[in-house]
């Protein structure tokens, strides 16, 4: 959802400013003001963080959403005298994995949503697929029209034959006891700590694992998934580690983890590369480096003009090697019952 999410309210924001014809089509108006917000809120999902607060702030109040409407969203809720006992026993954390590795969680898909406080508190699971129906479509139409409007053919039928996709396994835990175990492993004072590195964790497994799975046919498509994980993930580590000065949460084991992680050559290389992450996001080609273009190279040499001549090739590689770093690190933190117990 955030990499939609950044796509649509990135490319129309842009369209906006360049295009008056597409900015002035009901498609365009609708995801610039009817859904802006939820928009807005995802997309910053892509950086872990609420680019308007300090990282541990953002933190907190992610996981104080999350918590007080898991039981709500997800899990039933017992009465009566044995009410707070089963209520206490029962699963309320889904975990999904692929090839063996943890992709998500029904609490970060949630927060991945970009749902406000008063939606996620009001709107019960039943509603809350219509809702995001509803508002799904209105991204298709917006997207529809860019893609007519670019001379691109949208198929009248998607087929799904052409994509092979690994089985997705799945495990039911208790939340409470799962993240009380991660906060003993992670951050003992702190342990909404533990839920932001399960949420790199997922995004850097999914960009390693799932992106090359279902965009197999658009290496342009992959490069942008995994380039963009892994800078903000490394982006979001140096972070927590700039709050963490004085020893105020982490434990020692995670804190030499992520400076392991983020010591890694090519996780650096790629953290510098910040033209390169800001054109893939926001679209616009700063006019100092529009004569460096190139039609002789790959997407025009955007990668180029962005990276002092590096290649995409040269980049991906880098990417790749970065990725597998935050994976083994972040994977090492995580606790042992980590492990899918079925297949959906």
């Amino acid at each position: 959802m955030p990499f939609m999410a950044s796509f649509v309210f990135d490319s129309a924001k842009y369209l906006r400013e360049e295009d008056s014809a597409i900015a002035q089509a009901p498609a365009t108006v609708s995801v610039l003001e009817e859904y802006e917000e939820q928009l807005s809120r995802s997309r910053l999902r892509l950086k872990f963080s609420d680019s308007k607060n300090r990282l541990l702030d953002a933190i907190l109040k992610d996981d104080y959403a999350m918590m007080s409407t898991n039981n709500a969203l997800l899990g039933e809720t017992h009465g009566g005298f044995l009410g707070p006992l089963k209520n206490l026993l029962q699963a309320n954390l889904g975990v999904y994995f692929s090839q063996g590795k943890m992709v998500c969680t029904t609490h970060i898909a949630l927060l991945d949503l970009g749902l406000d406080d008063e939606t996620l508190t009001t709107t019960s699971l039943d509603d809350l697929g219509p809702y995001l129906h509803d508002r799904s479509e209105g991204y298709g139409q917006y997207m529809g029209l860019l893609m007519r409007s670019l001379g691109v053919e949208a198929p009248v039928e998607v087929s799904t034959n052409s994509i092979t996709v690994t089985p997705l396994g799945y495990r039911d835990l208790k939340g409470k006891r799962f993240y009380e175990s991660m906060a003993r492993q992670v951050s003992p004072l702190e342990p909404s700590v533990g839920l932001r590195l399960m949420a790199i964790l997922a995004r850097i497994n999914t960009a390693r694992i799932i992106a090359p799975q279902v965009a197999s046919a658009d290496s342009v498509a992959t490069f942008k998934i995994q380039f963009l994980s892994l800078f903000h993930a490394a982006s979001c580590l140096d972070d927590l580690l700039q709050e963490e000065r004085g020893g105020r949460f982490l434990h020692n084991d995670a804190i030499d983890q992520i400076c392991t992680v983020l010591g890694t050559d090519a996780v650096a290389r790629v953290r510098g590369h910040y033209h390169l992450r800001n054109v893939l996001v926001h679209y616009r080609v700063a006019k100092r480096r529009r004569h460096l273009l190139s039609t002789n190279l790959p997407l025009s040499g955007l990668v180029e003009a962005h990276t002092d001549g590096a290649s995409r090739t040269a980049i991906a590689s880098d990417v790749e090697v970065g990725l597998a770093s935050v994976a083994a690190g972040l994977g090492s933190l995580m606790p042992r019952t980590l492990t899918p117990r079925g297949t959906l």
